[in-house]
């Protein structure tokens, strides 16, 4: 993650542990007491792998930090600008203005790739029709991550 966790049992790893418990402290939770405009997690495969589709576990009855979300898949690893990602490797993007996205994604990716990246930011005028949401703050509250294809 591109911030420390909550605490350190809500690590960047509890995404892709296998539990798909939506409830911490099954989650990977970032430090949500600062003010994070933009954060990023990503998990690199063992190798370059054909990924179908992604099955996205949000943080249960906690999902307005995840508004407006993005995934992204690169085809070789530390090619990542959290800054300005690529737009070609733009799997997924949720509209803001669409509500809350769902505790749970299921994303067709149908690409090779060895990294796949979640991202949120919050710029200036960001505008969200998802109740509660923070219109100056993020954060990552995933549960679990499956990525599913063939090798």
């Amino acid at each position: 993650m591109s911030e420390p966790p909550q605490e350190p049992s809500l690590s960047a790893a509890k995404a892709i542990d296998g539990n798909t418990d939506q409830t911490i402290p099954n989650c990977a939770v970032m430090d949500l007491s600062q003010n994070y405009r933009s954060v990023w997690w990503k998990v690199r495969l063992a190798r370059r792998f054909n990924v179908a589709y992604l099955e996205v576990f949000f943080r249960k009855n906690f999902i307005q930090p995840s508004s407006g979300y993005s995934f992204y898949i690169y085809d070789t690893p530390d090619t990542f600008d959290a800054l300005s990602p690529v737009q070609k490797n733009l799997i997924y993007r949720h509209d803001p203005l669409s509500g809350c996205p769902s505790p749970f994604q299921n994303i067709t990716v149908n690409r090779l790739g060895v990294e796949i990246i979640f991202t949120n930011q919050r710029p200036e005028g960001y505008v969200s029709s998802c109740n509660g949401d923070e219109m100056t703050r993020t954060g990552v509250e995933l549960c679990e991550v499956r990525v599913m294809g063939e090798i």
